[in-house]
């Protein structure tokens, strides 16, 4: 008997979905881009926010939604590594430009504590890169040092792709390289400010569920900020409980 198969996943691009929640909120909504939080102040009545441009507002509430090395957690918070559980290993994505798989397979080569490999999808192929480490002290900020990280983790070793893969990571403006960590926090929220994604709880990429628990997180503080418009601290209290129990089974 034939029997359709069903699915609870649905599985999309990170791109493709940034395009469609860029596009989501309503003609009112001021979108800005190029900008980082420099400083925030509760008063308790409201949240005062100055940016690294200078530029100053008044806002309601604040929602940190600025991933692992989130700037707002650090300035309500404190410093990440109160929070950080570093895994042993870390994790890089270089854009391989001119890359042709057409037999759609994505090949991958493995030496003791690394992996190296070819992603493909549609018209668009990833050099992945992993290797396990102990803690690596370096500025995420400094595209230059990320790369540099990440040519001394495979030094010495010309087998395969590796030389090819290693020139265009060094070559990508644009290169993702991190380590593979977790976040956990006891609270996600203090006074007028609350985290969602990965600022709240990382479960690093291994766990295949980071942007699954950010749409989560942000489809249930939505409803909380619904259910309780004027009681701030009601709406992040429910929202912490019923996102709760979706991290903790990731």
């Amino acid at each position: 008997m034939n029997k359709e198969l069903t699915s609870d996943d649905t599985e999309i691009p990170r791109e493709d979905l940034a395009h469609v929640l860029r596009g989501a909120p309503d003609p009112t909504t001021s979108l800005r881009f190029g900008e980082s939080i420099a400083d925030l102040s509760d008063d308790g009545d409201g949240v005062d926010v100055r940016f690294v441009s200078g530029a100053r507002q008044r806002y309601h509430i604040v929602v940190g939604a600025d991933g692992m090395h989130s700037a707002t957690r650090r300035l309500i918070f404190g410093p990440e590594d109160q929070f950080l559980r570093h895994l042993g290993l870390y994790v890089a994505l270089a854009d391989l430009a001119n890359h042709s798989q057409p037999d759609r397979q994505n090949p991958m080569y493995n030496f003791p504590g690394h992996m190296i490999g070819i992603a493909s999808y549609r018209d668009k192929a990833l050099g992945t890169f992993m290797f396990r480490s102990s803690w690596i002290d370096y500025d995420y900020h400094d595209l230059a040092a990320q790369k540099q990280v990440l040519r001394d983790a495979f030094t010495g070793h010309t087998e395969w792709k590796i030389p090819e893969l290693l020139d265009a990571a060094s070559r990508d403006d644009e290169l993702y390289f991190d380590s593979v960590t977790q976040i956990h926090m006891p609270s996600w929220q203090r006074g007028r400010v609350v985290l969602v994604g990965d600022a709240a709880h990382c479960a690093s990429p291994l766990s295949g569920r980071g942007t699954s628990l950010a749409m989560t997180g942000a489809w249930l503080l939505a409803e909380a900020l619904r259910d309780h418009p004027d009681y701030v601290a009601a709406a992040f209290d429910q929202y912490e409980r019923e996102q709760r129990p979706h991290v903790s089974y990731a």
